[in-house]
């Protein structure tokens, strides 16, 4: 049986990735928006490589725009996920 996922978790999925591609793409201040917007829907349940690749997406679009205090929080962020994750977090990868 296929399970159906939460508009919400397909809405976070999304504005990471639309993040990701305009940080590609150099356009760092539409990246900022679009992984701010992922990140606020992380009121729903969140895998360990989700929560990771959000704040380490944003941690490098912050030092991309030297905002390097904002960069430092969300690498921090990504690091307490790593350093709580149950060993499951291979697995989600």
């Amino acid at each position: 049986m296929v399970q159906k996922k939460k508009p919400f978790e397909e809405e976070r999925k999304l504005n990471n990735n639309l993040g990701v591609m305009h940080q590609r793409l150099g356009q760092h201040t539409e990246a900022q928006e679009y992984l701010t917007k992922a990140i606020e829907k992380q009121d729903g349940p969140t895998s360990s490589a989700q929560e990771f690749g959000l704040n380490f997406n944003m941690a490098m679009t912050m030092m991309k725009i030297n905002n390097l205090d904002s960069a430092e929080k969300y690498l921090k962020k990504s690091l307490e996920v790593l350093d709580n994750n149950d060993g499951s977090f291979k697995a989600e990868l």
